[in-house]
């Protein structure tokens, strides 16, 4: 069991350190007596944060309803009903150093990564990266691997996701990068970047 899923080498990258389904995605089991069914599958996305609310439910604790929590109750799942459509929302302001800095590690090879946010709504995923505003789009019922960027393609689904991540860091008041950093050497990043890349 993890928190994370893994990647060897699609996308250029290794390990975890993304915010792709690759990597994000874990399997949930949950056998619940007089419940949940055995062997019964859902496709609805679900997170962890989802785990507390549930149990609460189960045992018919209204302890959830005291705590601002992220997650929801999934027990109509497990009884083979639906749960209200929502939003699902990953944020990572910060950076994680490399371990090995290596250029075959991960797509970067100074960061195993750097800050970003990510909204799923449905088959929709976006992800917004802070320092460059660069934004992936994928439609995760066509590509589960996310190799299309169709952010370009799609602008109109891309401006109301953006919009919708946006608010949601406003309303959960989500630490943001906002100023960059004054000792920043963008020309020493880049030399550092190109020296491990010739690395193998």
């Amino acid at each position: 069991w993890s928190d994370h899923g893994f990647h060897i080498g699609e996308k250029e990258n290794w390990e975890k350190f993304a915010l792709w389904d690759q990597t994000t995605r874990v399997p949930f089991f949950i056998h619940a007596p007089g419940v949940s069914k055995d062997g019964k599958r859902c496709q609805q996305a679900v997170t962890l944060t989802d785990i507390y609310p549930t149990l609460c439910d189960m045992i018919n604790n209204d302890n959830k309803s005291k705590h601002n929590v992220d997650g929801v109750s999934i027990v109509p799942l497990l009884k083979g009903k639906k749960i209200p459509s929502r939003n699902i929302y990953w944020h990572f302001p910060a950076y994680l150093q490399s371990y090995q800095q290596r250029q075959d590690e991960q797509k970067d090879p100074l960061f195993r990564s750097r800050p970003c946010s990510v909204v799923r709504s449905g088959k929709w995923k976006l992800i917004e990266y802070f320092e460059t505003n660069e934004i992936e789009l994928f439609d995760l019922s066509e590509d589960i691997g996310e190799s299309k960027n169709l952010s370009k393609n799609r602008q109109g689904v891309t401006k109301s996701l953006r919009n919708q991540l946006k608010e949601w860091r406003i309303k959960t008041k989500a630490a943001i990068p906002l100023k960059r950093n004054p000792l920043y050497d963008e020309k020493a990043e880049r030399k550092a970047m190109d020296q491990l890349k010739k690395i193998k």
